[in-house]
């Protein structure tokens, strides 16, 4: 079943105990390779790893964050699912998503939704990357 916590602030204490000890669309590519093979490195099992310690403790360790980046990136995110209304379809806030449909839990954290079965996913990136991929005419493999 697919539930949708709308009332989930990203980052909140909320947040990080809905996505303890599960993997997250944000990881998938510590796990698959690009060629949608299951990946064996030390990522990957050091990924294992860390989700096995939040599932035995119930304790997510905190990251480093580079606040400027954050914060710009949260404040872009927002005029960003704005202009989208305003220019294509009304966007929902959406704090985290989980889909237990395959025997196990597997979540995901939008930006927000758009329709019945739309979603949008924002990046900011600083100035000097996204010249580099204007003129790239191509979208990074990273995204």
């Amino acid at each position: 079943m697919i539930s949708y916590h709308h009332d989930i602030e990203q980052g909140s204490e909320e947040w990080h105990a809905l996505r303890c000890g599960i993997l997250t669309a944000s990881e998938m590519k510590l796990i698959v390779t690009p060629t949608l093979k299951p990946a064996s490195n030390d990522k990957e099992r050091a990924h294992l790893f860390e989700l096995l310690g939040q599932r035995i403790t119930g304790y997510t360790e905190p990251r480093y964050i580079d606040l400027d980046n954050a914060f710009r990136g949260h404040e872009d995110e927002i005029e960003s699912c704005i202009r989208y209304s305003e220019n294509f379809a009304p966007v929902d806030s959406c704090g985290f998503i989980t889909n237990d449909d395959h025997g196990f839990v597997i979540g995901y954290s939008p930006d927000g939704l758009v329709g019945n079965e739309g979603l949008i996913e924002c990046k900011s990136r600083r100035q000097k990357f996204q010249v580099e991929t204007i003129l790239a005419d191509k979208v990074p493999e990273e995204y």
